[in-house]
């Protein structure tokens, strides 16, 4: 069944807020303390995070009405990580859609529900979740004694591998489930974990070095290749639109200095602003061209085609309303 997934970062939480407190006051020496005062599975912060998570919420159905023409009006399926400011952020877009919410451990932030001064904690349990937030139902999966099951803090491999994960049981489901159909997943998790995902997802390789640095609440649309030598077509990133309105904003980016497993990125900032458009790059040879607009605060990218030329444009892939593109030729 050919597959869109809509990805959303959730909205800003009081960690975000105590992150960039931190850096204004002890610049690049901030981590060490953050990791102490941070909480290990902190709410949204309000009333910024809330209101994030509202207008959102409220543009909704017109994201819905503009995905690529074979999407219209197929069935949405909501999911979220086990984490408090991703459970909140899905909590007003399950309301305006009227779709219960399916809740799952694997999707979490990088390093897990943890701080430097606690170590691991073992995070809501299924029956807290599904009482505090109605119309949300847990995998069976979950932890019933709490959703994160360390007690210590999960490594960058461990992240990755859980990345991979993920994107192997989606488009295992996405080719293995009939093919008449079309189907939307809406999906909100976390900022670094999801860069993760997003590179197994695009490039085919967890550990590449290309980063998708995402606003609170921003949205990324990919159609997930639902046949053997299909692509996965990207639709948009970091789309934050709704965002324009409101003032009051934290730094949205993470500290492209260091992920949240500690580990040095691979893509250090110059600043922690958001990132100025770009030239025309690969995201991945023979994959997807990209090329990155600004402007409405956000960064986005979208399919172009490879060549120039209007006799070489590729054909339109009737399964998923995007261009397909042409086998990659090393002597261009």
């Amino acid at each position: 069944m050919p597959t869109l997934l809509i990805l959303v970062r959730h909205a800003l939480s009081t960690n975000n807020v105590l992150e960039e407190k931190l850096k204004e006051e002890l610049g690049d020496k901030f981590k060490e303390r953050y990791n102490q005062e941070k909480s290990c599975d902190p709410n949204i912060a309000l009333p910024v995070g809330e209101v994030q998570a509202e207008a959102l919420a409220a543009v909704f159905r017109d994201i819905l009405a503009h995905v690529p023409k074979p999407f219209l009006n197929a069935p949405v399926e909501l999911i979220s990580s086990t984490m408090n400011r991703a459970l909140h952020t899905m909590v007003p877009i399950a309301r305006e859609l009227g779709l219960p919410v399916k809740v799952l451990p694997e999707i979490h932030e990088a390093g897990g529900c943890w701080t430097s001064v606690l170590g691991g904690q073992p995070g809501a349990t299924p029956a807290q979740i599904e009482h505090n937030f109605p119309g949300f139902h847990c995998d069976p999966g979950v932890n019933p004694n709490g959703w994160w099951s360390k007690t210590v803090r999960e490594k960058a491999d461990e992240a990755d591998a859980r990345a991979e994960r993920v994107a192997r049981r989606l488009l295992d489901k996405t080719r293995l489930t009939d093919a008449d159909g079309h189907k939307i997943i809406v999906m909100v998790t976390h900022g670094d974990w999801m860069q993760r995902l997003l590179r197994v997802l695009i490039t085919g390789n967890v550990s590449i070095g290309v980063d998708f640095k995402h606003l609170n609440t921003a949205t990324t649309a990919i159609v997930l290749p639902n046949k053997e030598g299909a692509r996965t077509q990207v639709v948009w990133i970091n789309r934050g639109e709704h965002l324009d309105h409101i003032n009051e904003r934290s730094n949205p980016l993470h500290d492209m200095g260091q992920d949240e497993c500690g580990n040095a990125s691979p893509h250090p900032a110059k600043d922690q602003g958001i990132p100025e458009p770009v030239s025309p790059v690969a995201l991945h040879r023979g994959q997807t061209w990209a090329e990155g607009l600004g402007g409405s605060g956000m960064f986005e990218v979208r399919l172009r085609e490879v060549s120039l030329c209007e006799s070489e444009k590729p054909p339109v892939d009737p399964d998923v309303g995007c261009a397909q593109e042409p086998a990659w030729d090393d002597n261009k």
